[in-house]
């Protein structure tokens, strides 16, 4: 991109529940302006655009209707469970369905690993890895893109707590999600804590392009990778889950299944 990605960031509980309900519309906004009419017609009535407009999450100009940055950030302002039933879990569930050999409707992916960080490192570890990662993955988000776009998520789950080596891979990530979601709720641990979710609309190229993003994260990390579980000090987690209706023609590097 030629210029720095403008961000909104929201944080009124009223304009984030709004934003929860209304994620696919405000995506669609972000790949085009849309008349009036036809945000209308996706929204069932008028009632949702008004509240839109009155809470800044969009914008009009005469008949058009456009997203009013190029990324939100939202603050999350509901209690950590219904954050993570609302918002986390569906992500990271596609990818653990993967796993368990269960269709994820879609494309899904997720990749774990038990790192040993320096006490510098560990202290740095969101700015040092995740914030470049974000806006790598924005930067793909922009790409050109064509014919059906479907939802992408990117979750990353970080976390600094001591993880059961005995457990399975499925259940050590629901215990760093959890473990994550206590430390964020830490002030004095909170930065060690790492809890985001990216999403965007996405073609083939624009997917292909996250998961690029994914891999040089991987490849920049793998240089930490414990020698054995019990030697971490930190865990990282990344779930991928392109919820498209086809995936022909890509690299099947992932579990592909498809919607019906």
């Amino acid at each position: 991109m030629n210029a720095a990605p403008s961000h909104t960031v929201v944080e009124s509980e009223l304009a984030y529940d709004l934003l929860q309900d209304h994620t696919e519309l405000v995506l669609a906004l972000l790949e085009r302006p849309m008349p009036k009419g036809e945000v209308i017609e996706m929204l069932g009535n008028e009632t949702p655009l008004k509240r839109l407009l009155k809470h800044g999450l969009v914008s009009q100009e005469g008949n058009t209707i456009y997203a009013v940055a190029e990324a939100y950030t939202q603050l999350r302002q509901e209690g950590m469970v219904t954050f993570l039933e609302r918002y986390i879990l569906p992500s990271l569930s596609a990818g653990l369905s993967v796993e368990s050999d269960v269709d994820a409707g879609g494309i899904a992916n997720v990749w774990s690993v038990p790192l040993k960080l320096s006490p510098k490192d560990l202290e740095t570890v969101r700015p040092d890895n995740i914030d470049d990662f974000f806006n790598e993955l924005l930067e793909a988000s922009d790409l050109p893109a064509q014919g059906l776009l479907s939802r992408l998520s990117v979750l990353v789950i970080g976390t600094s707590k001591e993880i059961d080596t005995e457990l399975s891979k499925e259940d050590a990530i629901l215990k760093q999600l959890k473990c994550a979601s206590i430390q964020r709720s830490t002030a004095t641990e909170k930065h060690l804590a790492i809890l985001s979710q990216f999403d965007c609309l996405a073609d083939s190229t624009r997917f292909e392009a996250a998961r690029d993003v994914v891999q040089k994260l991987v490849n920049k990390v793998d240089v930490k990778k414990a020698s054995t579980p019990s030697e971490a000090n930190y865990h990282l987690t990344v779930a991928t889950h392109w919820r498209c209706t086809a995936a022909n023609g890509l690299d099947n590097e992932v579990e592909v299944s498809q919607l019906c």
